[in-house]
């Protein structure tokens, strides 16, 4: 499995992510809803959310990519059903269908309590690097 990314000087790192260790073949990553991912009433922005969803996708992808490869989201669907206003939400990455070229993964934000509070769906296109 490939070493957690580097995120200095990046959004993922302005928004304050990490990489979980994969389990049973699902994907992990956390992010704080703290002052930079909230909206102005306090609570859990979408924005953030899909941020944090496109970002564990994308982490998936490249850890099934060769060296020749890397993947680059191409479509995001995302429904918002719940929100959280303080402590830290997980994101879980499950493949549905992993081909040559598309990634198809569905990716659910959860809190601390497990509640589901974003579903996404994201679709990654793998590029070859002498693309």
């Amino acid at each position: 499995m490939n070493k957690s990314p580097d995120f200095r000087n990046t959004l993922m790192e302005a928004l304050g992510m990490k990489i979980l260790p994969m389990q049973n073949g699902k994907y992990y990553a956390s992010m704080p809803v703290d002052h930079r991912t909230v909206q102005i009433q306090g609570c859990l922005h979408g924005g953030a959310s899909i941020a944090l969803a496109e970002t564990l996708a994308g982490y998936a992808s490249s850890t099934l990519c060769s060296q020749e490869e890397f993947p680059v989201g191409i479509s995001v669907t995302a429904n918002h059903i719940n929100t959280a206003c303080a402590g830290t939400v997980i994101a879980e990455a499950t493949p549905i269908k992993l081909g040559k070229r598309l990634h198809l993964w569905q990716v659910d934000i959860l809190n601390e309590n497990k509640d589901i509070l974003s579903t996404v769906r994201i679709t990654n296109y793998l590029i070859s690097h002498n693309s």
